[in-house]
């Protein structure tokens, strides 16, 4: 942590983190909304009815929609290894 603090990356890498972490939490209070989603009205939630594959396809398609500038991070990956 010394480190990161004496070549100055300690506040980008922070406020990169901060960034991801606030994304994340939006993302999973979307996730949770999509949840129960029942487009069809029957009253089951279509993330029940739907194949697991179908699932995953649905929610990386909603990830993309929901995080915003995923090229913003990409500095940060390096950066946590100093």
């Amino acid at each position: 942590m010394v480190a990161v603090k004496e070549t100055g990356t300690y506040d980008s890498l922070k406020d990169s983190w901060v960034t991801v972490f606030g994304e994340a939490k939006l993302l999973a209070q979307k996730s949770k909304v999509d949840d129960a989603v029942d487009a069809d009205g029957d009253g089951i939630p279509d993330v029940q009815q739907i194949p697991p594959a179908e699932v995953v396809k649905r929610k990386l398609l909603l990830a993309a929609k929901t995080v915003s500038g995923a090229n913003r991070h990409k500095g940060l990956a390096p950066r946590a290894w100093l």
